[in-house]
């Protein structure tokens, strides 16, 4: 039972917990039962977990609104998570960088064809890019609907998840090239030159996504359009003969 003044957060773990004073930063409650009172003041943000809904009286004041989390979970685990969150999406973002690296390095041709697509067919690009990502699923689907089809739903399930790594390296060439050419096209010639550039570019798609609406829907076009892109490059690799692919 807190009843007094406390400068900071407060954070309390008890069957049953009644905040009644001031608080000049968040509350983090877990608990059986939360209650807080009429003469309660928290400057910050009400975070709680319980089984039960709190019980907070209207003349008490939040400032920071009132967040519920139904699970019990501690909050050394949460920082765990968002610690190994973020491990994560380093390791994968260097992951698709190595990968992008090895497919410049081992198809440059192949690759500079693949993200010119994205240039010259925009529009057709993008809506088979489209189709892919939404047909794909779809088709491995009806696939595993019988035993001897799920075999093969699961390959064309993997090759899926690989076709969408891609079609985002594919974008990130787009856009590393793009700009490369512009500032020096001769350059494109060169493996190590092409490879920086798609790291910036890799950066730029990041940073796009955390842009509101407008970040995120560009990203999305981008990311169709290299899947589209990288597609028709292969589809036509293919109808010229293996040497050729």
């Amino acid at each position: 039972e807190v009843d007094g003044r406390i400068a900071r957060s407060l954070v309390a773990f008890g069957e049953r917990i009644i905040v009644n004073g001031e608080v000049g930063g968040d509350v983090r409650a877990t608990g059986e039962r939360i209650r807080i009172g009429p003469d309660a003041r928290i400057a910050g943000k009400l975070r709680y977990r319980s089984r039960h809904e709190a019980d907070i009286d209207p003349r008490a004041r939040i400032e920071g609104g009132i967040e519920r989390r139904g699970r019990f979970r501690s909050e050394w685990a949460e920082d765990v998570g968002r610690g190994v969150l973020r491990i994560g999406r380093v390791v994968l973002f260097l992951g698709v960088l190595l990968l992008g690296a090895l497919l410049v390095a081992g198809m440059p041709a192949f690759t500079r064809e693949a993200a010119e697509t994205v240039r010259r067919e925009p529009l057709q690009s993008a809506g088979l890019g489209f189709a892919m990502v939404i047909g794909v699923p779809v088709a491995a689907g009806l696939m595993m609907v019988t035993i001897i089809g799920i075999p093969v739903g699961l390959v064309v399930i993997c090759g899926y998840v690989v076709l969408l790594m891609l079609g985002y390296l594919t974008a990130a060439l787009f856009i590393g090239d793009t700009v490369l050419e512009r500032m020096d096209a001769g350059r494109l010639q060169s493996v190590g030159w092409r490879i920086l550039f798609l790291l910036l570019a890799l950066v730029a798609l990041a940073l796009l996504r955390r842009l509101p609406v407008v970040g995120g829907l560009l990203a999305v076009l981008l990311f169709l359009a290299g899947t589209g892109a990288f597609t028709l490059r292969s589809w036509r690799g293919l109808r010229r003969g293996s040497a050729a692919a």
